[in-house]
């Protein structure tokens, strides 16, 4: 009759809203850390907004306002909690990266076992520069689309996600992870039988890794380390394992690398290894090469290898940098090196170090302060980072080079540089990669090495040959006219007492 009424049964529906209210409420409160501020303060205004609606329509029946609160409470979670372009990726119609790291931890802090099938593009790269990004793109919607199609059978039990950079996510939950298997399997026969697109057969090289959570990982942060990291691997055609390849105590080194870099200088774990360099020409050691070291109480000794480049994407690495020089620094202004007969010390830069505008400026600041002179230290930049046509890079090296700093270029032959850009740099030494220094097995590698030592020398730069570890290459070397040999042949990187006894041994004998 046109009325809005009330009877009896509507008693149970607003036990049940209390029930799910303080349920929601609880869920809310405890993963509150997971929500910007926005979305938490506007998921939390529901609670009061539907609780004044429904006792204000207790005392007017005849107002429907309790509907439009909720409708009103459901707005804010669809425009602010779940709008789809914030989750959804528009190239592959797949969810993101964020709903995807969302979805693992929710699930592990729940103690729900999922199984995670990985699925990498190998050539995604290459195919990018093929097909052109719009095409490219065409490609991923139509593989994700195969995605959807071969896993519909599964229905809820699975959801895809789309990481970006070729790589695919499918997240199967606890009810049907045990089929995960011939999934995998199914899915690496059909997309190895590539795609035929645009007149082109498109041939794709997936590799595809079921990872089980938490029985192979246990953690969100190590998930996402080692799914980005399984492009690494070589293409066998297989479906792997994490189970097999993963190697939890790295991943745990990896999760903690921050925490120990902090404590490595808080409790003075770094040390300052040399390395010294022989001359061929005087018979004696004429510099060394000065190399950090990381010893920590939990996990020993830790390679540079490592936490290098953590450093460098914590933005730690212009302290250990600046650490590094000014402990180099106080060394050749110490009593022990005025006797050792050494001109110079090498210390390195990273690629983020020579990004810095502040470089030159800090290493001038350094040097003044402990009093050393421009000719004692040598700067070492990487193949790679003379490579970057930065601005700030070139500045950096002219400027230092204006004060008087020699600049060495490290592992030369390892990248693809530009060799009129780098012949244009003021290197005063070129050190030779260490993959050059087995040259007595191959005779293709002699000529290269002949040709690149001829090269360099007629730039007038020293050659520094790195990795020595024979007499026969010594010798080999020495015949090819180079100035320098470092390597394991006449000594490891050595601490700095060990280091002076060793320097002493050879110069002063």
């Amino acid at each position: 009759q046109g009325e809005y009424r009330r009877e009896f049964f509507m008693t149970f529906l607003y036990a049940a809203g209390i029930f799910y209210m303080i349920l929601g409420f609880m869920v809310v409160t405890r993963y509150h850390r997971r929500l910007t501020r926005g979305r938490f303060v506007s998921t939390i205004a529901i609670f009061p907004l539907v609780v004044v609606a429904a006792v204000f329509q207790m005392f007017n029946p005849d107002i429907p306002i309790e509907m439009f609160a909720n409708a009103i409470g459901l707005l804010f979670v669809a425009l602010l909690i779940q709008s789809p372009e914030q989750v959804i990726s528009s190239a592959t119609g797949l969810n993101k990266i964020t709903r995807y790291m969302d979805d693992v931890r929710n699930s592990l802090d729940n103690g729900l076992d999922i199984t995670v099938v990985m699925i990498t593009m190998e050539n995604d790269k290459t195919l990018r520069g093929i097909l052109g990004v719009e095409e490219y793109h065409k490609l991923l919607r139509e593989i994700s689309e195969d995605f959807l199609e071969w896993s519909r059978p599964y229905g809820y039990d699975v959801e895809w996600y789309y990481l970006g950079t070729g790589m695919f996510r499918c997240v199967m939950n606890q009810r049907i992870k045990d089929q995960a298997e011939d999934f995998a399997e199914r899915i690496n026969e059909k997309l190895k039988k590539g795609y035929k697109y645009n007149d082109m057969f498109i041939n794709l090289l997936p590799i595809i890794c079921i990872t089980r959570c938490p029985q192979d990982i246990e953690d969100v942060d190590s998930v996402m380390r080692f799914g980005g990291e399984l492009a690494e691997h070589e293409y066998t055609g297989r479906v792997l394992y994490a189970r097999d390849i993963y190697n939890k105590e790295r991943y745990d080194l990896m999760r903690d690398m921050d925490m120990i870099l902090e404590k490595a200088f808080a409790e003075n774990r770094f040390e300052v290894y040399y390395q010294p360099i022989y001359s061929i020409d005087s018979g004696k050691y004429n510099s060394a090469e000065a190399l950090l070291r990381l010893n920590d109480d939990m996990y020993g000794y830790i390679s540079p290898e490592i936490f290098i480049p953590a450093a460098e994407e914590n933005g730690m690495i212009h302290k250990i940098g600046k650490f590094v020089l000014e402990e180099v620094c106080r060394f050749i202004t110490g009593e022990k090196f005025k006797n050792l007969g050494l001109e110079y010390v090498e210390v390195n830069l990273s690629v983020i170090q020579c990004m810095s505008s502040e470089l030159s400026e800090d290493v001038r600041a350094v040097m003044e302060r402990y009093g050393v002179s421009n000719e004692q230290i040598n700067l070492e930049i990487t193949e790679t980072a003379a490579a970057y046509a930065q601005t700030t890079i070139m500045d950096n090296i002219n400027s230092l080079t204006d004060y008087g700093i020699a600049f060495s270029l490290d592992d030369f032959g390892t990248g693809y540089s530009n060799m009129k850009r780098i012949a244009s740099m003021p290197f005063a030494i070129v050190k030779l990669d260490k993959t050059f220094a087995d040259i007595d097995t191959d005779d293709k590698m002699m000529k290269v090495v002949k040709n690149t030592i001829s090269m360099v020398k007629d730039m007038n730069m020293k050659i520094v040959v790195e990795g020595v570890e024979t007499e026969e290459s010594l010798r080999e070397f020495s015949n090819l006219g180079v100035n320098y040999i470092q390597g394991y042949y006449f000594s490891r990187p050595l601490s700095q007492d060990k280091f002076i006894s060793e320097v002493k041994r050879v110069n002063q004998s």
